[in-house]
């Protein structure tokens, strides 16, 4: 198996948030212009967080292991992580506040 093809994908599903059993569900997938990262800052952005957080701060044995710190990064960065769009609070203090 090609390890940086399986991380590529990883970010791009975690980041996009679809995979191959979504495209028939009208989302449409437009890629950046090859040497253009600027095009798509959010991702790019994103990929840089998951690469610091998880891929370069462990070193994995195996799959299962980088697909158990994903999920554990997965969960954190969706509840915990504070996010500039909102207002630097993380998705679970911005819903408290409103809920």
């Amino acid at each position: 198996m090609n390890l940086k093809k399986y991380f590529y994908c990883i970010i791009l599903v975690l980041s996009v948030g679809c995979s191959k059993e979504e495209d028939n569900s009208g989302i449409e997938i437009k890629y950046i212009q090859l040497g253009n990262p600027s095009q798509n800052g959010y991702i790019e952005r994103f990929n840089r967080t998951y690469r610091e957080d998880v891929l370069d701060a462990h070193l994995f044995r195996d799959i299962e292991e980088v697909n158990l710190e994903t999920e554990r990064f997965r969960e954190e960065y969706n509840r915990f992580h504070p996010h500039k769009s909102l207002g630097r609070s993380s998705p679970l203090e911005y819903f408290e506040e409103f809920s």
